[in-house]
């Protein structure tokens, strides 16, 4: 059978966010080995910094210059193409550099007031020329995109992926560290020589491909800041969106060790337990979601390209397939959450005690994966507006809430697990209403009958089969477990969904 281009490139860029994803947590298990508790938690609270100056820099880059881009390959208009990549790349290459150099003047600033531990003005300094790599980097992934030639980044960012992890086993066994703040600095380089590559990796490929691409100078080009100009609509809420949700999400990340410190428990302890839950934890629950990024990330395209050509049946059917499978992979990822947690927190971080951490934060799944492929459905078909309002709506929420329970001494840093579900609830509803207003989502009584048999079946099997292998390697048991439970929820759930069709 025929597997139509969506599918394709959503499984190429799927298997590469899988390899990404197993990349990551091997980087995870070095970050916890080689920093600590207190020094994956120092990481933790650096990181989302420099995702608000990315944000800043280059947000929205990729869905927008791939949603215009796919439009002109439609239409057969590739100069318009090749002049959008030019333009875009000279406008945020002096953006980016006038972000990098605020970050790295105002890095102690950044360190004494907003984050309170001095210990990371070096990071700050160091992450702050990634920002340039990653801005480029991000207008040349729209491109290929565009062209449906996702398998290309995708390479990239494994290769980026191995040079991170290189660098760091590399940078460790050649300085001896002596600090908590040298290491998590070391870390930071490392990501910062991932990105170079990367960038120069997708350089490479375009001057490649570029020579490739049949242009016809006799159709109607416009003027390169006029294509830029229809960039920046596009990626100026998305961006704006993603810089004030970071701006929100860095405040909620201050906000927990401070919370936690207020209800009795010591900064260093408050460090350490953040480090287990977002570091380790949430690290295991959210290691499906490189499938949800792919089809977030393809998704953007189509819709558009559907559109373009007036194609709305095939728009309706892709959204509600899109949706369907994302919430049976957030499923799939609680039924083994909650039946093998000590096994998980065993195999990744050889930390047993972390299983309470895993199982509660894995009920926000099904609707946390729900919520971020709603969001590439909405950016499809135009609705940037709503995601901004509704991603305010989401950050603040999630403030209010970890600041409310994350200072009660009982629940402590499980706050962040209640606000994790809470937040993702409300986001589903508000991007659901949103998608309605467009299109109709095929997901009926039908589809929520079949979704409750299949769900109820795979954690019926998954229960007999841990049963079964309770004397099995630690390691074969789990790769068991979890390729039934997401084959028996997707494929399962697919077919049922076609008896009721």
């Amino acid at each position: 059978m025929k597997i139509d281009k969506f599918y394709k490139e959503t499984i190429v860029l799927s298997i590469s966010n899988i390899t990404m994803g197993l990349f990551r947590f091997v980087f995870s298990i070095i970050l916890s080995k080689k920093l600590g508790s207190e020094g994956l938690g120092l990481y933790s609270i650096i990181l989302p910094i420099y995702d608000l100056f990315c944000c800043l820099s280059c947000g929205g880059l990729v869905s927008a210059i791939s949603s215009r881009g796919a439009e002109f390959v439609t239409k057969g208009n590739n100069l318009n193409l090749i002049k959008t990549i030019r333009v875009t790349a000279i406008f945020d290459f002096i953006w980016s550099l006038i972000i990098a150099l605020l970050m790295f003047f105002n890095s102690s600033a950044i360190s004494i007031y907003i984050l309170k531990d001095i210990r990371s003005i070096t990071s700050l300094r160091m992450i702050s020329i990634a920002i340039i790599f990653i801005s480029l980097s991000n207008v040349l992934k729209g491109y290929f995109l565009s062209l449906s030639k996702a398998s290309i980044p995708a390479f990239i960012d494994i290769f980026e992926k191995v040079v991170r992890i290189s660098m760091v086993l590399l940078t460790f066994h050649l300085i001896k560290v002596v600090d908590i703040p040298t290491a998590v600095t070391l870390v930071f380089f490392a990501l910062c020589m991932g990105e170079g590559f990367s960038l120069l990796m997708l350089i490479i490929f375009y001057k490649t491909t570029r020579k490739k691409i049949i242009i016809n100078y006799n159709v109607k080009s416009e003027s390169m800041p006029q294509l830029l100009i229809q960039v920046l609509i596009i990626a100026i809420p998305l961006a704006l969106n993603g810089f004030l949700s970071s701006i929100l999400g860095t405040a909620s990340t201050l906000i927990l060790p401070r919370r936690l410190v207020s209800s009795g428990i010591p900064y260093e302890t408050a460090l350490s337990m953040i480090g287990e839950f977002s570091g380790m934890a949430v690290s295991i629950i959210l290691f499906p979601s490189v499938i949800i990024s792919a089809i977030s990330t393809i998704i953007v395209p189509e819709i558009s390209g559907s559109l373009a050509t007036k194609n709305f049946f095939k728009v309706e059917k892709r959204i509600g397939d899109v949706i369907r499978v994302s919430l049976y992979l957030g499923i799939a990822t609680l039924i083994i959450c909650s039946i093998i947690p000590k096994d998980l927190g065993i195999l990744f971080f050889n930390k047993a005690s972390i299983y309470k951490y895993i199982f509660t934060a894995a009920l926000c799944c099904p609707l946390y994966f729900t919520l971020y492929t709603t969001y590439g459905v909405m950016s499809g078909i135009g609705k940037q507006k709503d995601i901004l309002l509704n991603s305010l709506i989401i950050s603040i929420l999630d403030i209010i809430i970890l600041y409310i329970f994350g200072g009660i001494s009982w629940i402590n840093i499980y706050a962040y697990a209640i606000t994790l579900f809470l937040t993702s609830l409300v986001g589903v509803i508000l991007n659901i209403i949103s998608i309605r207003s467009f299109t109709k989502i095929r997901f009926g009584k039908y589809q929520l009958i079949s979704t409750c048999i299949i769900t109820i079946l795979t954690a019926l099997i998954v229960a007999i089969l841990n049963n079964l292998l309770i004397n099995f390697n630690c390691f074969l048991k789990t790769l068991i477990v979890i390729l039934v439970a997401f084959s028996s929820m997707i494929l399962g759930g697919i077919k049922i969904d076609r008896l009721f069709e």
